[in-house]
């Protein structure tokens, strides 16, 4: 049940108040000075304080409340009609709403009423978010733990391929593609396994970011030698027109990102397609476009873990569709 701290030094009002609000909630009652021991002994779910005769000290416990872990409690002062500066210095501390002698018992206890359920609200809101704090903690270290399980078959079967790489003849060239196709598989599953892990360390936006000098070009061609392979195989165009930029960024998140982005687009880009990749800089702002004749709603379902890196780099990233391009996928982020 609510609890309603009444400290009234004069005693006249009491009766009343407790009468009006016993509806809603236990009442305590008792002076200025009682009031501070209360607090130290149980945090009530609203105060009424009577600054009406020794303002001071009314206000000492409004500042009690405010400062010693019961910010949150809602309070309403009683005041004398003329005293504007107490009311002024109540405000200042905290308090909610104020009453004027002669007081208007059924106006007090809707405000009373309204109060405590906001109070309540609050505190049920504040314990939700509590919970889903512990349960996105919680889901984190499942994330490092499947991920770090996962590694080690993935270097054991790596491994297993390598080794038959080396043991095949090259006199069997449809045994080594299959083996190639599954190399490329088993880089595109560690990618993956990173990815997640990389979005475990995003999303709690706290994670400093390993930035360094990183030249653009160079990572831009190695990703284009990485999947020219797949784009020729499905009879896709894959360009890249990339200015010498350098700008600060985290090299693996930034890689990842734009390995995602052409990843999607080829695998969605269907065949005699095109896909580009443009990168310039105007002033401190890099600018990375990757056009696709890809369905948008293919390419949206890559974005997740870029928007996460791009925002972790105080970035931004847009996705729109264009006469010239089914999709057009922007990326725009702080050259320092």
């Amino acid at each position: 049940m609510a609890h309603i701290l009444i400290a009234d030094d004069e005693g006249g009002d009491a009766p009343l108040l407790v009468s009006a609000l016993e509806p809603l909630a236990a009442v305590t009652t008792g002076s200025i000075d009682g009031a501070l021991r209360a607090l130290d002994e149980r945090a009530p779910d609203l105060a009424i304080l009577d600054l009406r005769r020794r303002p001071a000290e009314g206000l000492a416990v409004l500042a009690k409340l405010r400062t010693t872990g019961a910010p949150r409690i809602p309070v309403i002062v009683l005041t004398q009609p003329d005293a504007r500066q107490t009311w002024l210095e109540a405000a200042e501390a905290g308090a909610d709403d104020r009453f004027e002698a002669p007081i208007d018992l059924p106006l007090l206890t809707a405000r009373a009423k309204a109060l405590l359920a906001q109070k309540f609200a609050r505190d049920a809101l504040e314990a939700q978010l509590g919970a889903l704090i512990e349960h996105q903690a919680q889901q984190r270290a499942m994330t490092r733990l499947v991920v770090h399980d996962l590694r080690t078959p993935l270097m054991v079967v790596s491994t297993s391929v390598s080794y038959l790489a080396e043991a095949t003849s090259p006199d069997a060239p449809d045994a080594l593609e299959a083996i190639a196709d599954a190399t490329e598989c088993i880089s595109r599953t560690n990618d993956l396994v990173t990815d997640v892990l990389s979005i475990s360390r995003l999303e709690p936006a706290r994670t400093p970011l390993d930035r360094a000098p990183i030249e653009l070009a160079p990572l831009v061609q190695r990703l284009m030698d990485r999947h020219g392979r797949q784009a020729k195989s499905r009879r896709v165009e894959l360009t890249a027109h990339t200015e010498p930029i350098v700008l600060s960024a985290d090299g693996a998140l930034l890689r990842r990102t734009l390995d995602s982005l052409l990843d999607g687009s080829v695998r969605q880009t269907p065949s005699g397609g095109r896909i580009e990749l443009h990168a310039t800089q105007a002033g401190t702002t890099v600018r990375i476009t990757v056009s696709s004749s890809a369905p948008p709603s293919a390419v949206a379902q890559r974005l997740y873990f870029c928007e996460r890196a791009v925002e972790a780099h105080d970035g931004h990233v847009r996705l729109e569709e264009t006469p010239a391009w089914p999709t057009l996928v922007t990326i725009e982020l702080p050259a320092d």
